[in-house]
């Protein structure tokens, strides 16, 4: 079976967008993936700060580009592994490696 470049945990300890988007790009960018082209003006417009403010647009947006980095890394991800987060601890996001144990499926970081 193929390793990804990087494996095991990416963000721990926080649920903020304005902190998962730059770890999940940093990581897809790592795999050598890309976002799609819909999704590159939303990632300009969070580097550069030029995004809605506050209120449901700001959580639109944040949804948004957070559903796009999660299907690009997973997209470029070998069989058998997995970016998600951690079973029992919702804020450890990761690659992780696909087990499959006696009570079904279940996710392994290193």
């Amino acid at each position: 079976m193929t390793t990804p470049a990087i494996t095991g945990t990416i963000s721990h300890g926080t649920l903020r967008p304005e902190d998962l988007i730059p770890a999940f790009h940093s990581a897809l960018i790592a795999l050598g993936g890309r976002l799609p082209e819909s999704a590159w003006e939303s990632m300009e417009r969070f580097d550069d700060g030029t995004i809605p403010q506050t209120g449901e647009d700001l959580a639109d947006f944040h949804e948004w580009l957070l559903d796009d980095l999660y299907g690009s890394i997973n997209s470029v991800l070998p069989e058998g592994w997995y970016f998600g987060a951690i079973e029992g601890d919702g804020s450890d996001f990761g690659i992780f490696e696909v087990d499959h144990g006696v009570s079904g499926t279940y996710w392994r970081g290193e």
